[in-house]
């Protein structure tokens, strides 16, 4: 089991993520429509990917296109917010770009798997798999993106085609008949797992799915959260799930020893840097649990 970790090169999450020992990470370019992409920012760029990449096992690249959908889906509120909803003169722009980014991502050795364009609902789906072509044609791994609302028999179709398949069950958080789609995503995994398959789900760190589909990969964002907060934050084994206090009252707030303590950041329950690295370190135990918890049911997952 591997948990993406979604990382900021301009932050200090780098710094945080290596101290906790951290190896598997997600980096979305959530504004990559509006970088101007001359040569200077694009070695600018694949330095941070390398930055980020660290001495992680996996890097995982995303073009940040759930933003467009957020900017697409809720149009109401982006109006009421007084922004502009996206255009869809934009993503072909987006996805010139990204074919660039991936190729020199590849070359450079710094992007070890993206996540293709989730947009057939702005375009379709058999634009979406001429899109999939052209960036598998920049050397870089893709992994297609499955959804409820593209339907069953494209699932068909992509199960048989790659190793590695993802699945969102939503829109932008929008969930799509989320019963259901947690009943079938239970039904596929099992089945495809079986057949070598491996499978990622975004957003998908929820008991319901993690101790009951044997997922390869999940990610996530709120790794990065507490310190908004000053939360201190450990993984309870008997619990199976991470647990949180309040950092900032002090050593008497936390109710477990390995919330004390990350190799090379001093303490200080206010500073991000130490509440990130303590994070991640939670997130990593959560990981380790659930391969352990899918090994002894049979499921081990080679590379």
């Amino acid at each position: 089991m591997r948990i993406f970790l979604c990382v900021a090169d301009w932050t200090d999450q780098p710094k945080s993520l290596d101290a906790a020992g951290a190896k598997n990470r997600l980096y979305a370019f959530s504004n990559l429509w509006d970088e101007p992409f001359t040569k200077r920012r694009m070695m600018e760029i694949l330095k941070g990917l390398d930055r980020v990449k660290g001495n992680g096992e996996m890097l995982m690249v995303d073009s940040g296109v759930a933003v467009l959908n957020n900017r697409y889906f809720q149009t109401d509120i982006v109006r009421r917010r007084g922004r502009f909803s996206f255009d869809k003169s934009e993503l072909d722009v987006l996805v010139d770009r990204y074919c660039v980014l991936l190729r020199a991502g590849a070359q450079a050795g710094v992007i070890d798997v993206a996540i293709e364009m989730d947009v057939d609902h702005f375009v379709g789906y058999e634009k979406v798999k001429e899109y999939r072509r052209r960036l598998e044609d920049t050397g870089a791994t893709i992994i297609p993106v499955w959804r409820p609302t593209i339907g069953k028999e494209h699932y068909l179709e992509l199960i048989e085609e790659y190793d590695w398949i993802a699945f969102s069950e939503g829109i932008a958080g929008i969930s799509i008949n989320s019963g259901d789609t947690i009943k079938f995503m239970r039904k596929v995994v099992k089945d495809g797992t079986q057949r070598g398959k491996k499978f990622h789900f975004f957003a998908g760190l929820r008991r319901s799915l993690l101790f009951e589909c044997p997922l390869y990969s999940s990610d996530s964002t709120t790794w990065s959260a507490f310190n908004r907060w000053a939360l201190t934050t450990y993984f309870d084994p008997k619990k199976k799930w991470i647990e949180w206090g309040v950092a900032s009252r002090g050593v008497s707030a936390y109710q477990h020893m390995e919330q004390i303590g990350i190799k090379g950041i001093p303490f200080d329950p206010k500073d991000p840097v130490y509440v990130d690295a303590v994070a991640a370190r939670a997130y990593m135990e959560l990981q380790e649990y659930l391969t352990k918890f899918w090994a002894k049911k049979g499921v081990v997952f080679e590379g």
